[in-house]
């Protein structure tokens, strides 16, 4: 793949991560309150890199990475993933 092409879809993945982060932001903010969407959207980026970080460090053991996200949040992997299950099944993912 020329460079060129390279960069125009990192682009366009950066874009489309962007968006989906900002929507979530809205989404936080009208059903939690508590802030504005630049408040919640400033925390899901910090939450999506350390996310990233752990991934490439447990690679593709989602029950390693639950464990790992869960310890930074203060909860156990059952409380996590019962949560974003949560989470997306009121967002209708």
């Amino acid at each position: 793949m020329p460079r060129s092409w390279a960069a125009r879809l990192a682009h366009v993945e950066v874009t489309e991560q962007e968006a989906r982060l900002a929507a979530d932001a809205a989404w936080l903010t009208t059903t939690y309150g508590g802030g504005s969407p630049a408040d919640y959207l400033a925390t899901l980026r910090r939450v999506m890199a350390r996310t990233m970080q752990l991934a490439r460090v447990h690679g593709a053991e989602p029950h390693a990475l639950a464990a790992a996200l869960a310890a930074e949040f203060s909860c156990t992997p059952t409380e996590l993933l019962a949560r974003a299950q949560e989470i997306a099944e009121a967002r209708g993912r």
